[in-house]
């Protein structure tokens, strides 16, 4: 996948993301207003059948006659009261124009406000509406009584709170088209979004983790694939650096051999022949060496590379590593040491001394002509750390955490002033965690120094 190709997919995954989360969000609030607008339902429902339980004269119907000459038929329904009969509901069927128009009228001459108002409370309190106020209007006289004033302060319980209200209106007998002289109700509650939020809980927390989830695998995939990228350049970068470190001990052993071959008066010579076959000796122990350590990588990785754990003393683990070091053809190398005393620890001292030496090696090969490394070992809890600090090229804060990644090189282009593989600090994270250990780097920046750790159970592997 090249880099277009990803910016497209990493746009169009987002998109996606973005897309299902606004849906997610508008189907949540359409459900919640849905929720809101089924609770209004009920307050009207509660309004409704509180008003037809209420004492209705039947003659009322008669003077809708008069104001429906287009209706075939005039169908009054009733519901069986306990006094008596109660007009429910007109339904009036047109002729020609088909259709019918449903329409409830009331008379309420004899009806008192309270009797609604105690109906109304008795419906509100079935369907769990305990604190509420209500206003009922009839012509032009309203009563208004309200259900949650406090008994010891007076005022409502619904100031300063969100609230709903439900408006209800109704045609009365005797009143105009236009609905003047008829009745209306209208209840006030506190909004019930906490309980209606508490009762989607499930739903929104789902929702939520439906996309929080769906994005992190996105991240992962992100992730995922920024990785099999850094491993395919590391794996390139390989490639050229095999290809490179292997060709020169071959084209100078070559060379070598070559020479003695084509030039008899060299060849017959034995100072110059010893000298040409002890550079073809040096490069082929060279190339020799190159393969061991891909080998030895190897062997390292797998279930076969154990560890040889003694009790070790510190100072003669690093004093080892150092004498390894301590000269660098073409540079000018100073090392210090700083060893805690008596500082000892369980851990296979020659891994540790290869390890503290591929530190110093690449101390020395990132460096300029003259580099000063100090050596540290100290105790720090149950741990023994080691330290490694030098003043060479440094690094960038990003190559810090992947130095020890297998095969990875900080990159210099097409450039091969340091030979290596990048196999150096991975076998140094490697020994490290065979030892149940640690290792990081830190670096101030680029021409600023570095500083490798590595961190060991004093005590051995726990």
């Amino acid at each position: 996948m090249n880099k277009r190709q990803f910016k497209i997919v990493a746009v169009l995954m987002t998109v996606a993301i973005m897309a299902l989360a606004q849906m997610q969000g508008v189907w949540l609030t359409r459900l919640y207003r849905q929720s809101v607008e089924r609770y209004a339902d009920q307050i009207r429902a509660a309004v409704t059948t509180a008003l037809y339980r209420s004492r209705l004269d039947s003659r009322s119907v008669y003077s809708l006659q008069a104001n429906a000459p287009a209706a075939d038929s005039l169908v009054i329904t009733r519901m069986r009261g306990t006094e008596a009969d109660t007009v429910q509901s007109i339904n009036i069927n047109l002729g020609r124009g088909g259709g019918a128009i449903n329409m409830v009228v009331l008379n309420f001459e004899d009806v008192r406000f309270e009797a609604i108002d105690s109906l109304l409370r008795e419906e509100l309190a079935v369907r769990g509406v305990g604190d509420y106020d209500v206003e009922i209007s009839l012509g032009d006289s309203t009563r208004r009584f309200d259900h949650a004033a406090d008994a010891a302060t007076g005022r409502s319980r619904l100031d300063g709170r969100p609230c709903l209200t439900v408006n209800e209106a109704f045609a009365v007998a005797g009143g105009t088209d236009a609905g003047e002289g008829g009745l209306a109700v209208q209840v006030r509650t506190e909004h019930p979004y906490r309980s209606m939020l508490g009762n989607m809980a499930g739903i929104i927390i789902s929702s939520v983790l439906i996309v929080v989830l769906i994005a992190a695998l996105f991240a992962y995939l992100v992730r995922t694939l920024f990785r099999f990228k850094s491993v395919e350049r590391m794996r390139l970068d390989l490639t050229h650096n095999i290809t490179h470190e292997l060709k020169t001990p071959i084209s100078v052993a070559y060379a070598a051999g070559d020479s003695l071959l084509n030039f008899e008066r060299m060849a017959s010579d034995p100072a110059v022949r010893r000298e040409y076959i002890g550079i073809m000796q040096r490069e082929l122990r060279q190339l020799s060496e190159m393969v061991d350590r891909i080998l030895r990588m190897s062997l390292e990785e797998s279930d076969a590379f154990t560890l040889s754990v003694e009790e070790c003393d510190a100072a003669t683990v690093v004093a080892e590593a150092v004498r390894e070091h301590a000269a660098a053809g073409g540079k000018r190398v100073e090392i210090a040491t700083d060893v805690a005393p008596d500082l000892t620890l369980r851990a296979d001292r020659f891994h540790l001394v290869k390890a503290l030496g591929n530190l110093l090696d690449n101390a020395v090969k990132y460096s300029g002509d003259e580099v000063h490394i100090t050596v540290r070992a100290a105790a720090e809890g149950e741990n023994v750390v080691f330290e490694v600090a030098d003043d060479g090229i440094g690094m960038a804060r990003g190559e810090t955490e992947r130095v020890f990644d297998k095969f990875y090189r900080i990159p210099t282009g097409d450039i091969h002033t340091v030979k290596g593989f990048g196999l150096g600090l991975y076998y140094v994270r490697t020994v490290a965690e065979r030892h149940g250990g640690r290792v990081r780097a830190e670096s101030a920046g680029r021409g600023r120094g570095s500083r490798f750790f590595i961190v060991i159970p004093r005590y051995g592997r726990g």
